[in-house]
């Protein structure tokens, strides 16, 4: 019953995100946290103020943009990233193989890819 109130709560604070202004400020940086097929796929990345990158532990805050696995790109959750971010948290939009973009089958692949991102961030 909590996980449902946490995750309630998470969907609430997100919908108050998306009114937020699309031109919101662009990533920090981008990670690469896979290469398949002579394609490197990237997730947008916002770092908190202050950031280093030392040995000091952040929360991540990992956003999927939604598409059915056909559509979709990281920039649309840019004002979610920043909203993250700026609560002190590292926050990334993650990208990963679409349908008709990248000819794969979904959503297998694109689950892959989603675990992927997930094994690159926990490392």
């Amino acid at each position: 019953m909590r996980a449902f109130f946490f995750l309630v709560s998470v969907f609430s604070l997100s919908m108050g995100v998306w009114a937020l202004p699309p031109n919101s400020r662009e990533p920090d940086t981008q990670w690469t946290y896979k290469s398949i097929s002579d394609k490197d796929l990237k997730m947008d990345v916002f770092l908190p103020a202050g950031y280093q990158d030392a040995e000091v532990s952040y929360p991540v805050m990992v956003i999927f943009h939604g598409g059915s696995w056909t559509v979709g790109e990281t920039n649309l959750h840019w004002p979610d990233g920043n909203f993250w971010a700026k609560r002190g948290m590292i926050a990334v939009s993650v990208d990963y193989r679409l349908c008709h973009r990248d000819q794969v089958k979904v959503p297998l692949e694109c689950v892959k890819d989603a675990k992927s991102a997930i094994r690159y961030l926990r490392a």
